[in-house]
């Protein structure tokens, strides 16, 4: 008969996923969870997944428990999530090289843009500060108007290209681009601008 080989063997009354840590001793029996008063613990609270990747099917279940806690309780999950922004913020984690965004200072564009306040100022005033997609006006809007590139191209800052929009109109444009493209340029042909 060969020798039994024990993997890992942890001496009893330390954590058994191998930190090293000594263990407390149980205070009450629980037959449920097959603990007797008098023995040793064999994790430490949070060892007994240490080091052990979750299935597919674990993950699943955690994200769908994850996603009910937030539907219920969507007063302590907004709470949860400004707390963690804020701590992020008060850690610095988010801040100039450690954010994913961050290109070491400088754009991601070599070529310096041309849109200033200025121009986005006179377009609005040129466009009569209304959305030239609803027609509604900055009174009417609770948000501020936005200057559009028409044909999504950032360095193209042609006074001809530009178009105001108010900030729902703007966030339609993200699908059919195509279709919009040739919409505004309709428009601005429409209007004698091109």
């Amino acid at each position: 008969m060969g020798k039994i080989i024990v993997k890992n063997a942890v001496k009893r009354g330390y954590c058994n996923c191998g930190c090293g840590q000594k263990t407390q001793i149980i205070t009450h029996t629980n037959n449920n969870l097959n603990k007797i008063k008098g023995e040793c613990n064999n994790f430490i609270t949070g060892h007994h997944t240490k080091n052990i990747p979750k299935t597919s099917s674990q993950k699943e279940k955690m994200s769908i428990t994850r996603k009910i806690w937030y539907k219920n309780n969507p007063d302590k999950a907004e709470l949860k999530n400004e707390k963690t922004r804020l701590t992020n913020i008060k850690r610095g984690t988010h801040k100039n090289e450690k954010n994913v965004n961050w290109y070491g200072g400088i754009s991601k564009l070599k070529i310096k843009r041309t849109l200033t306040n200025n121009k986005k100022e006179e377009i609005k005033k040129r466009d009569g500060y209304r959305c030239q997609e609803c027609f509604r006006n900055r009174e009417e809007l609770e948000q501020p108007l936005l200057v559009h590139h028409i044909d999504f191209d950032k360095l193209n800052d042609e006074d001809n290209n530009l178009i105001t929009l108010c900030n729902p109109c703007h966030s339609k444009l993200n699908y059919n681009r195509e279709n919009w493209i040739n919409h505004f340029q309709n428009v601005q042909i429409q209007r004698g601008i091109i």
